[in-house]
């Protein structure tokens, strides 16, 4: 089986344990009518009209091991209460880009913000990944809610072995990820601001028809 195969029948199992859910969320829904917990069952609805949004904006994508990564970050975040929310407005059919290299720059921003919240003291945990895509490029924002960085360290975090984790063997992610995307011809950003979080924006170039 090619790896195209196994990306397809992984979303295909995603898919079908999805419709499974649903005739779960329909009974609790129900139930809680039931006992005439209104509140409660549009509560409950909107919170799996949302995940099940997430999971559908994830098929859509062309880039099917790119698609299986998201999956996967999206359910290491929640195991760890890290909420995750993802907005994806485009099939990403055109990126300028190999796909194995997109995925290590998705893969390295996710982890980094997934570590980065996962060990911050703050009960509100929030990590936000948004693709579109423009006339000639495309935009992908990672966005994890805490900590937030100084100005100093825009341009520091991407320099070979600079790090806050402990260990050996880190402080490479960032700095790969500077290098891919100026060899592909793209660009890199880092903002920070209090009340939002730090935010990481790749713009990457369409293939030209």
């Amino acid at each position: 089986m090619s790896k195209k195969d196994i990306c397809i029948e992984k979303l295909h199992k995603n898919i079908e344990k999805q419709f499974l859910r649903h005739q779960d969320d329909l009974n609790v829904i129900a139930g809680l009518i039931q006992l005439k917990k209104y509140d409660e069952a549009l509560e409950y609805l909107k919170e799996r009209a949302n995940a099940n949004c997430r999971t559908y904006s994830l098929i859509s994508i062309k880039n099917l091991e790119l698609a299986i990564l998201l999956e996967n970050k999206l359910a290491q975040s929640e195991n760890k209460g890290i909420n995750f929310e993802i907005d994806i407005r485009s099939s990403l059919e055109k990126v300028n880009m190999k796909p194995q290299n997109l995925c290590i720059i998705v893969r390295e921003l996710i982890e980094n913000a997934i570590f980065e919240l996962d060990n911050c003291s703050e009960s509100e945990r929030l990590l936000t990944v948004d693709i579109c895509e423009y006339a000639n490029e495309y935009a992908f924002t990672i966005v994890n809610s805490h900590p937030i960085l100084s100005s100093e360290l825009y341009e520091k975090i991407f320099e070979s072995g600079y790090t806050t984790k402990s260990g050996n063997g880190h402080g490479h992610g960032l700095s790969t990820v500077k290098k891919i995307v100026l060899h592909n011809k793209g660009r890199i950003n880092v903002e920070s601001y209090e009340g939002v979080g730090t935010i990481f924006t790749v713009f990457l170039s369409k293939k030209k028809n």
